[in-house]
């Protein structure tokens, strides 16, 4: 298997968006059959559920995801950008979702 982890990390930034503004968000590895969710719970909370095959499900503090996976997703894209230039256009989506929700 092969996958696209710089697409992933902006399909993934988008989630974070839509789960501070309380939606769920569902993707999948692109040109893989792994889905990828996450669902606002009560309390504070989001389930992560990853699904290939067999599904596994997680609950999280939603803010500690929240600043966690945004501070992940901003390290991995500037680093896409320092080692690839021609990656800018990933490293504008990402940081247009995270500074969208100003944690």
């Amino acid at each position: 298997m092969y996958d696209y982890i710089d697409d992933l990390w902006c399909l993934i930034s988008e989630g974070l968006l839509l789960i501070h503004q309380g939606k769920e968000f569902k993707c999948y590895f692109l040109d893989q059959p792994i889905e990828i969710k996450f669902i606002p719970s009560k309390g504070g909370r989001v389930t992560i559920s990853i699904n290939c095959h067999v599904e596994f499900q997680t609950s999280v503090d939603k803010k500690e995801f929240l600043i966690s996976m945004s501070e992940y997703a901003e390290k991995f894209s500037e680093k896409i950008e320092e080692l690839n230039p021609k990656a800018t256009g990933i490293y504008k989506a990402v940081m247009k979702n995270l500074s969208a929700m100003s944690l």
